[in-house]
């Protein structure tokens, strides 16, 4: 009979080994609770959320849209002055019979006739006015003509970067960051885990080796592996937030990632409380993310993790375990050591590129709307100067004031000088005599004749002998018999009045 005590060994055994396999075969390891992963999360946001501020190129005012119209249909007014003014009578209200392409200039034909057509319409509406400088600047009557068409091609030169032919440059940045975030060309309505896997560490990355299959697709798979818990491995995860994230399940090819509505609410408080509510500058942003693939982890200084890992001999899987070199992370190698940029770093990279031009676009368009418009003014000037007809002078308010007041002291020297003469033998041009008036001082006034030279600058007031321009009629004044006024030759042979 064998020994019942030999046999207890072998029933406790299997005791124990029902006991273990009755049991849960893991234990769930805590993830990262220090905030480990803020910054790193704080830049991935800033991308996710300068999505939403992209804007387009602003259109131009409607001001500087008028003046660039202007200037087009002014520089063709100009050039072809007869044939749009031929054709104002075939445009617009009550027009007539069309012209035939045959009989018009060739700046006005074929594919040309709309332009002018535009012109001649523009022109049609104008006030009578405008219209004639417009006249008299195509006739050039006054000399700045070349001016014009100077100030004119600058204006449409600048007409061109008001109103860019290609307005794309915010759908480009738009589309490079939308692949960036999400790995598709549009946004998607369900976010998911793009990689093949069935782990956290397959789809985050595998012992500083294997980059993570969905890491690598999206960004949007990047923040998933530093933030979120899971309910095999890091659990009560607060890396990225001072509250633990919920759950995400890693355990299919595809899966959708649950965190991502609560990942974007906290990328959209934190961007609340940055200063600066536009376009983040993602060339930056992308230098600073390539940084973080640098910095050494683990005992070992391993290199191509984005997240923190925990102290350890070597830099492990990216799990969500806080534990020996493992960690809520991202990898991105191809090898221990050899970092293999991810196609969203690239794109992010075209995102920053599209970014700088759309805001050297920006700039340019502001300045040249604000030369457009200092143009335009100087264009104004131009034309008012051709409202004059052509041989008249205006004269400035002040140098007018000045000679009026000139003339009316001469006008009264005139007459005070005609007034002193009490003699009708005495009384001559420019003076007239009244024997009729009473006044003795009034008999003797200045004449009409008189006063018109007087308004007129004086140039015949001059009394006296002077007054004669001529020989004949300096000897001919005469009292009695007597000659008032003789000449004296200066030097040269020039001839002097005195009396």
């Amino acid at each position: 009979m064998r020994n019942l005590s030999q046999q207890k060994p072998p029933t406790l055994l299997l005791a124990v080994t029902a006991m273990v396999a009755l049991a849960p075969n893991h234990i769930a390891a805590a993830g990262p609770a220090k905030g480990e992963n803020r910054h790193a999360f704080g830049l991935l946001c800033d991308v996710v959320m300068a999505l939403a501020k992209i804007t387009e190129v602003p259109e131009a005012s409607n001001d500087a849209k008028k003046a660039a119209q202007s200037a087009e249909h002014i520089s063709l007014i100009l050039s072809e002055y007869k044939t749009i003014t031929k054709l104002t009578d075939s445009v617009g209200e009550n027009a007539g019979p069309r012209p035939e392409d045959s009989k018009l200039a060739q700046a006005c034909q074929g594919q040309n006739r709309q332009k002018c057509d535009a012109a001649a319409a523009y022109l049609k509406k104008l006030p009578e006015t405008e219209k004639l400088k417009l006249k008299h600047a195509a006739e050039d009557v006054h000399g700045l003509k070349v001016k014009l068409n100077h100030t004119l091609t600058q204006m449409k030169a600048a007409a061109k970067l008001i109103i860019p032919t290609d307005t794309s440059k915010g759908s480009k940045i738009k589309g490079h960051l939308t692949q960036a975030i999400y790995g598709e060309a549009t946004e998607p309505a369900t976010v998911t885990l793009k990689g093949a896997g069935s782990n956290r560490e397959t789809h985050c990355g595998t012992g500083g080796t294997t980059a993570g299959t969905s890491a690598t697709l999206s960004i949007a798979a990047t923040p998933t592996c530093l933030c979120a818990s899971s309910t095999g491995d890091g659990a009560s995860n607060t890396a990225c937030f001072k509250d633990a994230t919920g759950n995400q399940a890693f355990g299919s090819t595809g899966a959708t990632i649950t965190v991502w509505d609560t990942i974007k609410q906290k990328c959209s408080n934190k961007a609340a409380t940055t200063q600066t509510k536009g376009l983040p500058d993602l060339g930056a942003l992308h230098t600073a993310i390539t940084g973080l693939l640098y910095e050494p982890k683990g005992d070992g200084g391993a290199i191509g993790y984005i997240g923190k890992v925990t102290t350890g001999d070597n830099a492990g899987d990216c799990n969500g375990q806080d534990t020996a070199g493992k960690g809520a992370c991202a990898t991105f190698t191809s090898a221990a050591n050899t970092i293999e940029i991810t196609e969203w770093l690239n794109k992010l990279k075209q995102a920053a590129a599209a970014q700088a031009e759309h805001t050297a676009a920006l700039r340019t368009t502001a300045l040249a709307e604000t030369h457009l418009m200092a143009l335009n003014e100087s264009l104004t000037t131009l034309l008012q100067l051709n409202a004059k007809e052509p041989g008249k002078t205006e004269k400035k308010p002040g140098v007018a004031a000045v000679e009026d007041s000139k003339n009316t002291e001469k006008h009264a020297e005139a007459e005070a000088n005609c007034n002193a003469k009490d003699k009708e033998t005495e009384c001559i041009p420019p003076c007239k005599w009244d024997g009729e008036e009473k006044d003795d001082k009034k008999k003797c006034t200045l004449s009409e004749e008189g006063e018109q030279a007087a308004k007129e600058g004086g140039a015949t007031t001059t009394i006296g002998c002077a007054r004669h321009k001529i020989t004949e009629a300096c000897l001919a004044d005469k009292t009695d018999d007597k000659k008032n006024c003789s000449f004296r030759k200066r030097r040269g042979g020039e001839h002097n009045q005195h009396k």
